[in-house]
Formats: structure tokens, C-alpha cells, sequence
């Protein structure tokens, strides 16, 4: 991952110190930046809380690293409907863009 600056060292740190998600994937190509969740299951948790509580820390640390996509995968053959509303309705202000895969697009 590059940094600049002592705004994102701090925001590493912070990063690095959440001890809320494990992140499954970041990666910084020229000029985007994104991280991503892989999920056997078609949703992130069983209790909707820890989900509302997971999106938010997305949320966070997609704003703390100027990262511009968020990408969700699943092993499933789709998403929980659910859950894509839950992450739709919680960024929509956001200036991120979200990407759902499913099995069939991974593993085809």
C-alpha cells in the first residue's frame, strides 16, 4: 500500500489498531484505491447489528484511505438481498462506488 504524508500514517495506524474486521483484500492501483470482503456465506454476519456495525467500520476505513471502491464477494450464488440494501442505503452519500461478485462471477 503507498502513503503520502503523516494523514495517511495516522490513518494506517488507526487502521491497524481496529480490532473490529479482518480485511480480506486492499489494494491501490494508479489513481484507485479499494478494499474488499470475502464471504463463504451470503451475508457478512448472522446478527444484523454486528452487520450494521461492519458496514460502518467499511464505511470509516474506506473514508480514512481514500479508497474509492468497496468490493464484496461471495462464495454464494448471490447476496443476501438484505444485506445489499443495508450497504446501498448506508453509502449512498458516500463518493464510493460498491461491487457485489458472486460465485458464478468468480469462478467462471
Amino acid at each position: 500500500m503507498i502513503l503520502e504524508g503523516n494523514t495517511r500514517m495516522s490513518a494506517l495506524k488507526r487502521i491497524i489498531d481496529m480490532p473490529i474486521t479482518h480485511i480480506t483484500c486492499s489494494c491501490v492501483m494508479p489513481k484507485l484505491k479499494f478494499i474488499g470482503e470475502a464471504k463463504t456465506a451470503d451475508r457478512f454476519d448472522a446478527k444484523r447489528k454486528r452487520e450494521f456495525q461492519l458496514i460502518q467500520h467499511y464505511r470509516q476505513l474506506a473514508s480514512m484511505i481514500g479508497a474509492r471502491r468497496l468490493v464484496f464477494s461471495t462464495g454464494a450464488d448471490q447476496w443476501d438481498p438484505t444485506i445489499v440494501q443495508s450497504i446501498q442505503t448506508a453509502l449512498a452519500k458516500d463518493p464510493v462506488e460498491f461491487l457485489f461478485l458472486t460465485k458464478n462471477q468468480l469462478f467462471s
